[in-house]
């Protein structure tokens, strides 16, 4: 008895293999590349992509890691890129090739990290996804980052919560949005208030951006695109340059540490 696979390959082409039972040997055709091919196990239900030994839950079921969670995201959140086409890329990314892959927009997406707990894709020119696994309980629940921004627009994020299995969750429970002070710093012998930099800064926006190698999330104020020079020119002295961090206590971000 063999035990199939299905060799997934860019734009979606699926080869049906058999693959031998120990002491048995087959040939293997010349004209199927190893290097881009993603090998998927349909004895359990599960994918597991080669070069690490990451499990894809089916749709629906708990997923364990980043590369999980990126591969099943709901329509909602990432409806520019087709499930096969996320397969594919980390099929390349595996085989560390950067593959730039033709979206729904006709555009082109590229995964530029997929680890276990941190994955982050360039979904257009101006947009990026982020998907963080975060300790929760005895658990863990699922944290996703979508920023878009540009050149000549100001960057704002969209930050959700998921369960393992991608329901959505109540995001003032886990994130509450920073107040604009909480960007500025201004000592007290300034020589305008806060009061008066918030009329300036009529429509804050922000930026987020996760950490690759923790569970810490930093944000910036980006009104600096869309404010003309002279008002950012007043604003500027008093800007956090860093940002603020927050950190994950387990429960909830928080700006302390």
């Amino acid at each position: 008895m063999r035990s199939r696979i299905i060799s997934l390959l860019p734009a979606g082409i699926l080869i049906l293999a058999a693959i031998p039972m120990a002491g048995q040997t087959e040939s293997r055709p010349d004209d199927v590349s190893t290097s881009v091919e993603a090998s998927i196990s349909v004895e359990a239900g599960d994918t597991i992509l080669p070069g690490a030994d990451y499990e894809i839950a089916a749709p629906g079921e708990k997923n364990t890691d980043a590369r999980s969670v990126f591969v099943n995201l709901p329509v909602g959140v990432l409806d520019i890129l087709p499930r096969t086409q996320r397969l594919d890329m980390l099929s390349y990314i595996d085989a560390d090739s950067i593959w730039q892959a033709p979206n729904v927009m006709g555009g082109v997406s590229e995964l530029i990290a997929a680890g276990p707990d941190y994955l982050k894709v360039r979904i257009s020119s101006v947009s990026t996804l982020e998907v963080r696994m975060l300790p929760y309980k005895k658990g863990e629940i699922v944290m996703t980052v979508y920023s878009i921004g540009g050149e000549n627009a100001a960057g704002d994020s969209d930050i959700r919560f998921f369960t393992p299995e991608l329901t959505q969750l109540e995001r003032t429970k886990y994130f509450k949005y920073p107040d604009l002070k909480d960007f500025l710093d201004i000592p007290k012998d300034a020589p305008v208030s806060f009061k008066e930099l918030e009329q300036v800064i009529a429509f804050p926006t922000y930026e987020f951006e996760a950490s690759p190698d923790n569970t810490s999330l930093n944000g910036h104020l980006t009104v600096g695109k869309y404010m003309t020079q002279e008002d950012f020119d007043i604003i500027k002295p008093y800007l956090r340059p860093a940002g603020v961090t927050y950190h994950w206590d387990g429960n909830k971000y928080t700006t302390r540490q």
